[in-house]
């Protein structure tokens, strides 16, 4: 069982890569429910609003109490990322993809006998050079991006190394203004083409 929280447009990118490993359930944590009904339509079996359920319950009742076997924070706070360390099973997964402003907190009070792994992922860091991006994922890209048009979801697509925005431009999901020329990802992150102009 795989627990993604958050759905935005990382938290969706997550829950279509994790439907390509078949796992049991994928489920889906998020404050707003026009998140979560994206993240239905992407492959999400199970929604949870944690303004309104609690997470944990819903994933101990679904795994008998022992937690998923990989948790995805796609958010960026500290709170979520505490959560998907609450929720993952011993000899588990965190899988911390969201992109943090401040501190998280790692409980390893908690954690230390649970024997998980926590992996961090710089999305576009990873992904080579200009070249062997454009090459590799152009038509990866396109055809995803064909097919993933799930209403009142941005067009903004990310899969297994894919990034792109129709037109294969910047990635800018989380642009600070609308038309700014700056992307947020953090300059370590960026590759050349993506730099600010």
């Amino acid at each position: 069982m795989v627990a993604i929280v958050g759905a935005g447009p990382i938290g969706l990118s997550a829950i279509t890569g994790a439907r390509l490993f078949s796992p049991s359930h994928v489920v889906a944590i998020d404050l707003a429910d026009t998140r979560l009904e994206a993240a239905k339509q992407f492959g999400a079996d199970i929604i949870v609003n944690n303004s309104r359920q609690d997470p944990l319950e819903t994933i101990r009742a679904l795994t008998d109490g022992l937690g998923a076997n990989v948790a995805i924070e796609a958010v960026g706070v500290p709170a979520t990322f505490e959560l998907a360390a609450q929720m993952v099973r011993p000899g588990g997964h965190i899988a911390n993809i969201g992109v943090h402003g401040e501190p998280a907190t790692l409980h390893l009070e908690e954690l230390w006998i649970k024997n998980i792994t926590i992996t961090t992922y710089c999305l576009i860091h990873s992904l080579g050079t200009d070249a062997s991006f454009e090459r590799r994922d152009r038509s990866a890209a396109q055809t995803f991006a064909a097919t993933a048009k799930a209403p009142g979801v941005q067009r903004n697509v990310y899969l297994g190394g894919i990034i792109s925005r129709q037109a294969g431009n910047c990635p800018r999901t989380f642009a600070p203004a609308p038309g700014s020329a700056t992307s947020c990802w953090p300059a370590a992150c960026r590759p050349p083409r993506c730099r600010p102009r």
